[in-house]
């Protein structure tokens, strides 16, 4: 396998320009990965279209957080807090999109018995990397300005889950509109099902991007050629490639010591090293009463710049298909 060790600047390189200059978002200059992967110049063409949208299937986005507001989001057939489903799709209230975790319309991160901190901020901090707002006093900048964001919960506030709403969320996903689906977990669970929902993705357009996991402080490394994990292995043994595999580089664009490797999973490498993001607030919790975070890393991060990267280019071609879009970012 050949891994693509200088990020995304292979898929960047797609948009010329000059550098934009920065901003008023005072995170900015913590965010050096923006800067390694070219984003700038992608800038100087698009900032990225608000008609695409980035599905979201984690732990919940906190959709009021104040860099994401904007950017979350809604399913504008629906009324929201009515108590019907005004659009006919099965899901009642579905204003913001869904948790399929624990079922209901509110997809934010719930706080339950047992939380993890670092869990619960998951998904925001991949929201925030995909498509915070620019140039609005606060926080910092996604890959893209303007491209919503589609929270959809399934995993629980430990960042624990099952495959079926994995795979639900993802039909959801491909049923209302999004463009993009990040999946940023993975784990040992096989389900055809899940495979079934990422294929059916792949067919109507919809591409599916997915981490390529990392090794716990102690742990050895996995070969996912012998040993896959899912969902970032479901394409394997596929004739075609229907996921976008990705996994971490450092600072030096070097594949970061933590991740997994092996053959028929993986297609690209992103920064994944000391990165700083958006957390979940909740005023009630002092573990949660903070806006940023800082000194993050990752595979899950990484994919999230692969997904805010592919919606930069379907915001100049709305009709690249997840084949075109994993062509480009992948290209040598």
């Amino acid at each position: 396998m050949k891994f693509i060790k200088i990020s995304l600047v292979i898929v960047l390189s797609f948009f010329i320009g000059s550098v934009a200059m920065a901003g008023v978002d005072p995170y900015y200059s913590y965010q050096w990965y923006l800067k390694s992967i070219k984003a700038p110049e992608a800038w100087s063409v698009t900032k990225g279209s608000p008609s695409v949208v980035v599905a979201v299937v984690d732990t919940g986005v906190d959709i009021d957080h104040p860099d994401l507001k904007n950017n979350i989001w809604v399913n504008i057939d629906e009324v929201a807090n009515d108590g019907k489903d005004n659009d006919g799709n099965g899901f009642v209230d579905d204003y913001y999109g869904w948790d399929f975790a624990t079922g209901g319309s509110d997809p934010n991160p719930k706080v339950t018995d047992g939380y993890d901190s670092s869990a619960i901020s998951h998904g925001t901090f991949i929201a925030g990397i995909i498509s915070a707002m620019h140039d609005n006093n606060f926080g910092v900048r996604g890959v893209s300005a303007n491209v919503k964001i589609m929270s959809l919960r399934a995993l629980d506030s430990a960042g624990h889950g099952s495959s079926r709403p994995v795979a639900e969320a993802i039909d959801y996903a491909v049923a209302n509109g999004a463009h993009v689906i990040n999946l940023s977990f993975g784990g040992n669970e096989y389900s055809a099902k899940l495979r079934s929902s990422i294929i059916n993705a792949y067919n109507k357009g919809v591409l599916v991007v997915a981490a390529g996991g990392n090794a716990a402080d102690g742990i050895s490394n996995v070969d996912l050629t012998n040993n896959p994990i899912y969902p970032i292995c479901y394409d394997q043994k596929l004739s075609k490639n229907t996921i976008l595999g990705v996994i971490a580089t450092d600072k030096s664009k070097k594949i970061a010591p933590y991740a997994h490797y092996g053959a028929g999973c993986i297609d690209i490498a992103a920064p994944g090293d000391d990165l700083t993001s958006l957390g979940f607030f909740n005023s009630h919790y002092p573990a949660l009463q903070t806006y940023i975070k800082q000194g993050w890393r990752g595979s899950s991060f990484s994919a999230a710049m692969v997904s805010g990267a592919a919606a930069l280019l379907k915001s100049v071609n709305l009709s690249l298909k997840p084949k075109d879009l994993i062509e480009i970012i992948t290209e040598d």
